[in-house]
């Protein structure tokens, strides 16, 4: 920062000193203070003038040196531009020192200095120390960003020192779209005026980055893979285990049921007796039914946790349907459209098996009804057996025995709520 003011200070202080009124007799000085321009002998050259050449005669020695210091070419003729400046610095000088002759041969000093400027640039220029538009080819050639230029025909005109061989193909081709000559290299082309200039591209560091998420692909998809692998051997866990847990509930649910069964198949095997043994076949396919029921009531529960009355009015029938192999006459009237707790339709159920388990050596007839109240389903069972069934009454509401009929009755909450 302290370098950049030092160099801008001078010239902005030359711009003031030139351009503003109150400093302006600091270069040009007016005789009494008067200010008549061009009239001759009106006005000196002040300090300020001096200055303001100093200055510019620096600059350009400053110039000239930076621009000999920095040009890399060895030429003999570097000193025509010596010669055009100090006959600038000399003319400058004799001009402000008022001598008439000079004023006459080199005219307006502003004019000359110009043209001597513009003198000097054009001798840095036939000298080499200012570069110009030539060499373009040389250079071209020394270059290594592997480029060619053709024709119109692709035959080529300048290359590279590092451009490999290309077909009129390949450069054909490299037209519509970037070619791939190697696995780290594309060419690209652009046409000219005569011509097209094609070009290689490094493309390493993409194809290797490329391949870095190749690889990362490869390992994310493994991993996907293993994380798939590990959620299927745990969901087949899972099941498993649930299976396990509802075939557990169902078994603890009906080990009476399953006890009773093993000792009516080992009678049933033990046994001769035709008739017999159909009416054990009877009983163990009523069992049977009551089992299978009494699961896909269990397996609802595990969803929802109420269900339809015609549920229950299903798994009724089907065990009327075996009972009905003993001789026992049937009859159920259960509407559906009353929705209950899952667990007080398996107790409803588990009533009616409990009861037909105990009266079904003895059993005639089966009646089950049910009505719908405001907020509740009223069941009523009618078991006509002179089995001695009074041990069930506090299981139900009301239990009546007249006639050889015993009458149960069960009341169940709607929408889950039990009275």
């Amino acid at each position: 920062m302290g370098k950049t003011a030092a160099i801008s200070s001078p010239p902005v202080l030359c711009v003031l000193l030139v351009l503003t009124n109150d400093l302006h007799q600091f270069v040009f000085s007016f005789p009494s203070g008067g200010i008549c321009i061009g009239e001759s002998g009106t006005y000196t050259y002040a300090v300020g003038y001096y200055f303001i050449i100093a200055w510019v005669v620096v600059c350009a020695l400053t110039a000239f040196a930076i621009t000999l210091y920095k040009c890399r070419l060895a030429q003999r003729k570097k000193y025509l531009p010596v010669l055009v400046l100090p006959c600038s610095i000399v003319y400058a000088v004799i001009y402000a020192s008022g001598a008439e002759w000079m004023q006459i041969i080199g005219g307006d000093i502003t004019a000359a200095q110009c043209l001597m400027f513009v003198g000097m640039l054009e001798c840095c220029i036939q000298v080499g120390l200012i570069p110009t538009n030539t060499g373009y080819a040389a250079l071209f050639e020394a270059g290594t960003f592997g480029a060619q230029i053709t024709d119109n025909d692709y035959q080529i005109r300048y290359t590279s020192a590092n451009s490999p061989e290309i077909s009129k193909g390949i450069m054909q081709k490299a037209e519509t779209a970037a070619v791939s000559l190697d696995k780290n290299t594309l060419l690209k082309s652009h046409p000219i005026d005569g011509g097209h200039v094609f070009w290689q591209e490094d493309i390493t560091e993409i194809t290797a980055l490329l391949e870095r998420l190749e690889e990362n692909n490869e390992t994310i998809a493994e991993s996907n893979y293993l994380e798939q692998e590990n959620y299927r051997v745990k969901l087949k866990i899972k099941t498993l285990r649930e299976k396990n847990r509802l075939y557990d509930l169902l078994q603890d649910k009906t080990a009476e049921q399953v006890d009773l069964l093993e000792r009516l198949f080992s009678q049933y095997n033990a046994g001769s007796d035709y008739e017999k043994r159909r009416s054990l076949l009877a009983k163990i396919a009523v069992i049977g039914a009551y089992i299978k029921r009494c699961g896909n009531l269990i397996f609802i529960g595990e969803q929802s946790k109420t269900t339809d009355t015609a549920e229950l009015s299903l798994c009724m029938e089907e065990s009327f349907a075996n009972l009905e192999l003993m001789d026992i006459d049937c009859a159920m009237d259960i509407p559906g459209g009353s929705r209950i707790l899952v667990e007080d339709a398996i107790r409803v159920y588990d009533f009616f098996e409990k009861v037909i388990e105990t009266a079904i050596d003895d059993l005639q007839s089966v009646l089950m009804k049910a009505r719908s109240a405001a907020d509740s389903v009223i069941f009523r069972l009618e078991v006509e057996s002179s089995c001695p069934l009074a041990d069930f009454t506090e299981s139900c509401e009301n239990c009546l025995f007249e006639d050889g009929v015993w009458c149960f009755t069960l009341r169940i909450g709607k929408a889950g709520e039990q009275l």
